[in-house]
């Protein structure tokens, strides 16, 4: 009795650990029939592998250090810096996008707004990698990004490009059509 336990163990392992077989073969009215089970006259079709996604790690934050170096007197009246409140409105954090084009719209609010005379402006960085150079505007889009899970971060530096302030971290999933989908 042990021994035929151990066989049907031994059995079921081997048959749950096989890869499914697809067989294709065609009906008595001619039509093509597929199935996983074998049938005389069948043959058998070699099935692709899935393809797989691996999105790059959203958790991580940019390696961006807060300009605090201590001002000298003289200087501290003539270069106030402001300070900033930045927050990302849009995208919404963990929404979903839907952009074939892969284009993103973002809008940012910032209080008090960026200091001209300063030359404050902002920088945007997308998976940790800053994209374009500094702006002076709070609305802007985000190009031919890839499918998948993507954070963005802000931050506001000055015209020597000391960062100022930086964003919360936003983390978006854009999805577009597959280009081997059908049209």
């Amino acid at each position: 009795m042990t021994a035929m336990k151990l066989l049907w163990i031994a059995l079921f392992c081997v048959m749950s650990s096989a890869q499914a077989v697809v067989y294709r073969w065609h009906d008595e009215h001619g039509r093509v029939v597929y199935s996983d089970e074998f049938h005389p006259n069948a043959e058998i079709i070699d099935m692709p592998s899935l393809s797989t996604y691996v999105p790059p790690s959203a958790t991580q934050q940019p390696v961006i250090t807060l300009n605090e170096e201590p001002l000298v007197e003289g200087e501290a009246a003539a270069l106030l810096v402001p300070d900033y409140q930045i927050k990302i409105i849009s995208p919404e954090n963990d929404g979903s996008i839907w952009g074939n084009d892969g284009n993103v719209s973002v809008s940012v609010d910032i209080n008090p707004e960026l200091d001209s005379e300063r030359e404050d402006k902002l920088i945007i960085l997308v998976d940790n990698q800053q994209q374009g150079s500094a702006i002076g505007q709070t609305n802007f889009t985000l190009s031919n990004l890839d499918r998948g899970t993507h954070s963005v971060v802000v931050s506001v530096v000055d015209n020597s490009g000391k960062v100022l302030k930086l964003s919360p971290s936003v983390t978006f999933h854009l999805h577009r059509r597959s280009a081997a989908a059908k049209q």
